[in-house]
């Protein structure tokens, strides 16, 4: 596809249809990222010192990753269910799910040690060990009933997003000691992302 748009061979309808997919998310999110941060820009006390950059860079790193795990797992899935609307409604389920309890024990787990390095270094320890497992984990299922392929894939996403969970409300609580103000756009970009 990028070799024939950079040719300048787009021939097909398929071709044409995706570089309309391409544009239209990429202004999308040009869109949604410049409401978001567009009247901050245009606030007239800036937000905060020097950290408010900081900060919103943070969450809106953490959109980001986010949907960047979100969609390869998605991709991944509609192999082992062979069914777009079971699969983002079992991956996004299982993600919300986990991401939920990892939120609701993130404070008990700060409290005990647990820091946002750390966390991140889970995170990115998480990752690369799904990208190396998950094609062999899932083809060794795939001919698994649907109730064994739906527990396997969440017993798979429940460690990282356990993990991703525990970010956002740890990091809100920081922005928020921090300057309050930075909440709603902590909120807009990460929801931007």
């Amino acid at each position: 596809f990028w070799l024939g748009l950079s040719r300048g061979t787009i021939k097909d309808y398929a071709t044409v249809y995706h570089l309309f997919r391409v544009v239209s998310v990429i202004l999308i999110g040009i869109l949604a990222f410049g409401l978001s941060i567009g009247p901050l820009l245009l606030a007239k006390r800036p937000i905060s010192k020097s950290r408010g950059a900081t900060y919103l860079s943070y969450f809106t790193s953490l959109g980001a990753g986010f949907m960047f795990v979100e969609i390869g797992i998605l991709q991944k899935g509609s192999l082992l269910f062979g069914n777009p609307s079971l699969t983002v409604a079992l991956t996004l389920g299982s993600i919300i799910f986990f991401t939920g309890i990892g939120s609701l024990v993130s404070n008990w787990s700060f409290e005990r040690g647990l820091t946002f390095r750390l966390v991140a270094l889970l995170v990115v320890a998480y990752i690369i060990a799904l990208v190396v497992a998950l094609n062999p984990i899932l083809y060794a299922i795939i001919d698994w009933p649907l109730a064994g392929k739906t527990l396997v894939l969440s017993l798979l996403i429940a460690p990282g997003a356990l993990l991703m969970g525990h970010l956002f409300p740890q990091g809100l609580a920081l922005a928020r000691r921090e300057d309050p103000s930075l909440i709603p756009w902590a909120w807009a970009v990460n929801g931007a992302m």
